[in-house]
């Protein structure tokens, strides 16, 4: 199993009739700025897994990037990871241990409130430098501006805890986080237990067929391309935040 966190990931459920793509948080620029909240009620359930980035190309010709589960010893991935050692950006990575965290985004890249689900996902080492003395500090489940600092390999995060929105108006901080994983549908298994999680537990056939091809492995809800057209579950919310 990749999970490396304190709780076992959930039984996974195949063959799913729908496709919910979960969509990462990022923020692209230099200085920009955003308010969420962390879709935890402690630190303890931050899920932490080791994956592989695998890189795919979609059928526009543009690039995308997945992340599959490590299977520890001898994984295919890991032994393929080893042809591209010597690149900075490559086909398949060395496994990482990474954090993945669920939060709601409230406000767009334009500035404009529009509550969107979305899972923040970092190396273990920003939860050591960073989000560590935040929630030593502050209520990790309360508003969080989330601060973009640097570009390319040179980026963090900084994080500050705000109790007021962009234009000066007090945050609602009635609303529990169980209530905002009912409106916005999270799942438990959003992040990994399923075919259409955001990290794929590909099967010995799946790596045998992605290392013969290079294409996306058969068998899976998302077959052999990520459709980048498919938008995120961005729930209509009930609340005016």
């Amino acid at each position: 199993m990749a999970r490396l966190s304190l709780e076992e990931a959930n039984e996974r459920l195949d063959n799913q009739k729908s496709f919910g793509y979960i969509n990462q948080f990022y923020l692209t620029d230099d200085k920009e700025h955003t308010i969420v909240r962390f879709l935890l009620k402690d630190v303890s359930d931050i899920e932490v897994y080791s994956i592989h980035q695998v890189k795919m190309t979609s059928k526009n010709g543009s690039e995308y990037v997945v992340h599959v589960s490590c299977h520890g010893d001898n994984c295919p991935l890991c032994k393929e990871a080893m042809k591209y050692d010597k690149q900075k950006f490559p086909l398949v990575s060395k496994a990482r241990d990474n954090i993945y965290i669920p939060l709601i985004r409230f406000y767009d890249k334009d500035g404009k409130l529009d509550p969107a689900y979305q899972v923040f996902v970092r190396s273990t080492r920003f939860y050591r430098d960073t989000l560590a003395g935040y929630a030593a500090r502050y209520n990790v489940d309360g508003y969080t501006e989330v601060e973009r600092v640097g570009k390319g390999t040179k980026t963090a995060y900084n994080l500050y805890s705000v109790v007021k929105d962009f234009d000066g108006k007090a945050l609602d901080d009635s609303i529990s986080i169980e209530q905002l994983k009912e409106d916005f549908e999270v799942r438990k298994d959003d992040i990994f237990g399923r075919s259409d999680s955001l990290i794929k537990d590909w099967t010995s056939e799946q790596f045998e067929q992605f290392l013969e091809t290079g294409t996306y492995p058969k068998g899976d809800l998302q077959d052999n391309d990520e459709e980048e057209e498919v938008k995120p579950r961005n729930r209509s919310s009930k609340h005016g935040f």
